[in-house]
C-alpha cells in the first residue's frame, strides 16, 4: 500500500512534524510505502529526509500560497496513492480530504493533534463533510479525539517518544550548562512554537516575578514563531534581556532538557503536550496549565490554572527547594511511559497494524 503522509502545518522541529518524524521515519514494513507532502520545510529536516532516502514532495506554503499548494497536491494525489494520512488540528484538514476523494483515494485517514482551534465557527461548519469524507479517525489523546470527533469512533495513537534518547545524563547536563553559561543558575525551560497557544507572554511574566526573588535564575525558550518580535519586546520592557534566552529551533532538544532544572508549560490548550513526556523522561519536574490533558502526566507534572501568577512562582520555588535525584526519577518515568504505552517502538507497531488493517479491509 502506498501512503501519502500530509502535514497541514509547517514541517519543522516543532509540533506535529515531530510526531511524523518520530513515527514515520522509522517505519520499515514489507508492502507498505510511505511518502511525504510537506511545506515550509526546515533545512536541517530536509537533510534528514535526504539522508534517510525517504521520498518527499516539497510544496508551496499552505498558508502563504494556498492556491499553488492545493494545485500541486492535486497533481501529486492523482492516481498515485492508495491512502492519505492527513495530520492536523481541526476540520481544516477538509480541503486535503476533498482532493483525496476527488482523486479516487479510498482510504482517507485524519489524525487530530489538538483540543481546540483558532476558528471554532469555521471548524463547526466544516465538520459534517469532514466526517463524511474521512474513512479512519486517529487522535493523539482521548481529549483530542472527543473534541474533534464528538462521539464518533476513533483510535488513540499516542504521541510516543524514544524514551532512551531523553534519559537523564549528568555529563550532558554539565557540558550544556557550561556551553550556555548557565552554571550556578536555576534554569527554567520551555519548548514550543512562539504563538498564542503556547502562552509565552504569561511564561515570561511568571519568570519576571520569580526572578525578582531569585536573581540567579534564567529562562530558556526553544522554538520559533510569528509572535517572536512581540515576545522580544515584552522581554525588553521587563528588562530581562540578560536573563531570558530565546534559542530558536533545535534538533536535539534532549541536550537542553538535561540542562534545565524545571519545565514550565502554560499552554492555553493542547492535544497532549508531547514535550511534557520528553521532559519527564529526563526526570525533569514540570508545571503545566490545567488546559493540558492529564494523560501527559507521568508523575512529575503539577497542574495549575492560568491567572494567578503567584501560585506558579510558588510552584517553581517548591521545585527549586526540593532535593532532586534526576537519574532515579528519569528511570521511574521511563518505566511509567512504557507502562502507559508511550514508548515509540510499540506505537510504531500499532501504526503499521492500523495501515495494514485498513488496507485489508479495503480489498
Amino acid at each position: 500500500m502506498r501512503v501519502l503522509v500530509i502535514n497541514t502545518t509547517p514541517f519543522t522541529y516543532q509540533g506535529i512534524a515531530c510526531v511524523i518524524r518520530n513515527y514515520c521515519f522509522r517505519i520499515n514494513s514489507p508492502g507498505l510505502e510511505l511518502q511525504y507532502a510537506v511545506f515550509d520545510l526546515h533545512p536541517e529536516l530536509e537533510k534528514e529526509l535526504k539522508q534517510s532516502g525517504l521520498v518527499y514532495y516539497r510544496l508551496a506554503s499552505r498558508k502563504d500560497n494556498s492556491r499553488i499548494y492545493f494545485k500541486q497536491l492535486k497533481l501529486l494525489l492523482n492516481g498515485h496513492f492508495d491512502c492519505v494520512h492527513i495530520h492536523g488540528n481541526s476540520a481544516m484538514m477538509l480541503p486535503e480530504l476533498v482532493l483525496a476523494k476527488n482523486c479516487g483515494i479510498k482510504i482517507r485517514i485524519v489524525h487530530c493533534h489538538n483540543t481546540t482551534c483558532n476558528n471554532p465557527l469555521l471548524n463547526s461548519l466544516l465538520l459534517p463533510l469532514f466526517y463524511r469524507l474521512s474513512t479512519c479517525r486517529l487522535a493523539c489523546s482521548e481529549e483530542a479525539g472527543n473534541w474533534l470527533y464528538k462521539g464518533r469512533s476513533y483510535t488513540v495513537l499516542n504521541n510516543a517518544i524514544d524514551t532512551e534518547v531523553f534519559r537523564f545524563d549528568e555529563l550532558k547536563r554539565n557540558r550544556n550548562r557550561k556551553e550556555l553559561g548557565l552554571e550556578n543558575q536555576f534554569v527554567i525551560g520551555h519548548i514550543g512554537r512562539i504563538n498564542e497557544q503556547k502562552n509565552h507572554k504569561y511564561l515570561v511574566r511568571v519568570f519576571k516575578e520569580f526572578h525578582d526573588h531569585v536573581p540567579d535564575s534564567k529562562l530558556i525558550c526553544i522554538g520559533e514563531g510569528a509572535l517572536r518580535p512581540d515576545l522580544e519586546q515584552l522581554i525588553s520592557d521587563l528588562k530581562l534581556e540578560e536573563h531570558v534566552m530565546l534559542l530558536g529551533e533545535h534538533k536535539n532538544v534532549e541536550n537542553l532538557l538535561n540542562a534545565m532544572d524545571c519545565f514550565v508549560f502554560p499552554s492555553k490548550w493542547e492535544g497532549l503536550g508531547m514535550v511534557l513526556l520528553e521532559a519527564q523522561a529526563g526526570g525533569l519536574p514540570c508545571i503545566a496549565s490545567d488546559a493540558v490533558p492529564g494523560e501527559a502526566d507521568m508523575g512529575l507534572t503539577r497542574y495549575l490554572p492560568l491567572g494567578n501568577m503567584a501560585s506558579w512562582c510558588r510552584a517553581i520555588e517548591d521545585i527549586k527547594n526540593r532535593e532532586q535525584n534526576r537519574c532515579k526519577t528519569s528511570e521511574l518515568c521511563i518505566r511509567t511511559l512504557k507502562h502507559k504505552s508511550y514508548d515509540l517502538n510499540e506505537n510504531i507497531k500499532q501504526l503499521v497494524q492500523i495501515y495494514l488493517d485498513i488496507s485489508h479491509a479495503g480489498t
